[in-house]
Order: C-alpha cells, then sequence, then structure tokens
C-alpha cells in the first residue's frame, strides 16, 4: 500500500514540474492583471517581416516596359545597342519586386530574373540578379532616400578573365512617371570608374 502511495506521489510531482512552464504562462501576474505578456522573439520577428513604407517605393517599377540598352565593353570602346522588355510585379505581400527581363546579346538569346526589396534590419534596399550568361548570383544593396533621385546601390562582380573583384555602381533615375533610366558604372584594374551600360524604361502599360 505505501508503494502504491510513494508511486502516485511521483507521478503526480513529475506531472507537476512538466505542466509548471505552461502553468506559469496562464498565471496572472504580480500586478493582477490577465493580459498575456508578450513574446520579445515574437515582438522582434514581426517588426523586421512586415512592409513599411519603403517597400511601397517599389511600386513605381511595376509594369511592362520596354528597354532601350547601350554598353560598352572598356572605356572609349564601341557601344553596343540592344531592345529588350522587362516584366515587374510584386510578389510575397509586396516585400519583393520581382522582374524577368529579355532581349538578345552577340546574337544570342537574353533572359535574366531580378528580385529587390527593402530589409528592414539593415535599412538598405538589397538586389539579386541572375541570369543565362552566367551561374552565379550577383548581388548589391544601397539606399533610396524619400526626397531624393536618383537612386544608387553598390556591388561586386567577378571579372572571369582576370579573377579579380570588380567594383559596380548602379544609378536609377526616374524621368517621369513612365521612364526611368538604370546606369551601371564599373571601376577598372586601374582605379578608374567608367560607365559600362545604360538601359532606359519606357512603360508598355
Amino acid at each position: 500500500m505505501k508503494t502504491r502511495v510513494f508511486s502516485f506521489l511521483l507521478v503526480a510531482m513529475l506531472a507537476l514540474m512538466l505542466a509548471g512552464p505552461v502553468v506559469a504562462q496562464d498565471t496572472p501576474s504580480s500586478a493582477g492583471t490577465d493580459a498575456v505578456q508578450p513574446d520579445p522573439m515574437q515582438a522582434v520577428m514581426e517588426q523586421f517581416m512586415v512592409p513599411g513604407p519603403e517597400h511601397k517605393r517599389l511600386d513605381e517599377f511595376v509594369g511592362e516596359w520596354a528597354v532601350k540598352s547601350v554598353m560598352w565593353m572598356e572605356p572609349g570602346g564601341e557601344p553596343m545597342e540592344t531592345v529588350g522588355e522587362a516584366v515587374n510585379r510584386l510578389i510575397l505581400g509586396g516585400r519583393y519586386l520581382y522582374s524577368e527581363y529579355t532581349s538578345t546579346f552577340m546574337g544570342q538569346p537574353f533572359n535574366g530574373v531580378g528580385i529587390t526589396g527593402y530589409d528592414r534590419y539593415k535599412k538598405k534596399y538589397v538586389s539579386i540578379w541572375v541570369d543565362n550568361f552566367s551561374t552565379g548570383i550577383y548581388a548589391s544593396e544601397g539606399s533610396y532616400a524619400p526626397d531624393a533621385s536618383p537612386a544608387e546601390d553598390f556591388g561586386t562582380l567577378d571579372d572571369f578573365m582576370t579573377g579579380a573583384r570588380l567594383k559596380m555602381r548602379h544609378v536609377t533615375t526616374f524621368i517621369d512617371t513612365d521612364t526611368h533610366r538604370f546606369e551601371m558604372y564599373m571601376t577598372g584594374a586601374d582605379g578608374k570608374e567608367f560607365k559600362q551600360m545604360e538601359m532606359v524604361y519606357s512603360r508598355k502599360k
């Protein structure tokens, strides 16, 4: 009989120990309120997961665009002109701008995909780019002041010929609501920056 009572008490104590954390969460605070205490981790997550006013600026790029491009392979080189089109849309609740670009380059079909968003933790706009002329992922980040144009961001690009990491600078200028210009500048091995590409986007719809 004593053994049975002892076993019952042991089981009861274990049950109370396991239930302790759950009961503690439901127990009113010493202040006498029944309000659930906020979860600090959830508060931090919500701070960085909810889109903010910076994400609304991505709306300016949504739509279908005709694109005229000019590229220079080296400073003072012959310009290479191409035409293409871009289709941009917002994804994941307006958190990111998803862009699909199609064109031709050196007689070959060229396809690229870009994703741009605003990182509320870094307080910067961030972008990645992939295309069928490479197997890498190109990343850049920068700022876009609410009362300023152009926007500017920076990245680094691998030089396949030399193995060097090249500094890149991008400038986006809004000419009007239906036209914007994207410029890419590269810093060469000599430390001098030159304009490598210019793309003018004209809204189709």
